[in-house]
């Protein structure tokens, strides 16, 4: 309490130690990551590698993230939070950590028995899995507190319309992956992923640029207009 008295400035108290250990960490996961692929890489497999290379993010994770995590919920306390969000951090924290282990135990110990594209797809899926888990509970989350917040018009079936097809996206590009691959070359894969990314930019792009230019000018005036009304109240 003393130092949230004391503290007149912009940066809030214990910050500048935690980006201190922040930095001093991530330099030695570097200093790490460049002599191991430089002495000892080579008596791996690729997989091994990159499981080897994730394996210290986890180390990096276990050591930041309780500090930070102590530090927001100790220097947050006296501002105002919508409620909830404290638990569905704590869950994407949780499911983060949790994708991060598979990973790095898929790559060491099964990546090995599947090609690189049945890998790919594998992994895909496995972050299709933690946006399942943590999607809607952020999504309901945020439709609950926002809906005292008035939003411009025809923005919900655009965000519904971005989302399936958000969605869709990378279950094609895992089936893809998984399934038809091995029937084309390298560059054939990588035109096909680019032209799949090519239609969602497609579909959503004149969706929203169209909304954007319709409803920017009315919503920012009429944005404008109510904070002039609060001003004069106050």
């Amino acid at each position: 309490m003393r130092g949230r008295q004391d503290w007149k400035g912009e940066m809030p108290p214990g910050w500048a130690a935690k980006v201190a250990v922040s930095i001093v960490t991530g330099v030695g996961w570097l200093i790490f990551l460049i002599l191991f692929l430089v002495f000892y890489a080579e008596g791996f497999s690729i997989y091994e590698n990159l499981g080897i290379v994730l394996a210290p993010l986890l180390v990096m994770c276990a050591i930041l993230g309780p500090m930070w995590a102590y530090w927001g919920i100790k220097t947050g306390r006296a501002r105002k939070r919508p409620p909830g969000g404290a638990a569905r951090v704590a869950v994407s924290i949780v499911t983060g950590v949790g994708w991060l282990i598979f990973l790095i135990l898929f790559l060491v110990f099964y990546a090995e028995g599947f090609s690189i594209y049945e890998n790919l797809a594998i992994i895909l899926a496995s972050i299709l899995v933690t946006g399942v888990i943590r999607g809607p509970t952020w999504a309901y989350w945020g439709i609950k507190i926002g809906r005292a917040r008035e939003k411009p018009p025809g923005l919900a079936p655009r965000v519904a319309v971005s989302t399936v097809v958000g969605c869709g996206w990378p279950i094609f590009l895992i089936l893809f992956l998984a399934f038809y691959t091995e029937g084309f070359s390298v560059y054939e894969n990588l035109a096909i992923v680019l032209a799949s990314i090519l239609v969602v930019c497609v579909i959503l792009c004149p969706m929203w640029v169209y909304w954007w230019y319709k409803t920017s000018p009315a919503w920012k005036k009429k944005m404008r207009n109510a904070s002039k009304k609060k001003r004069t109240r106050k």
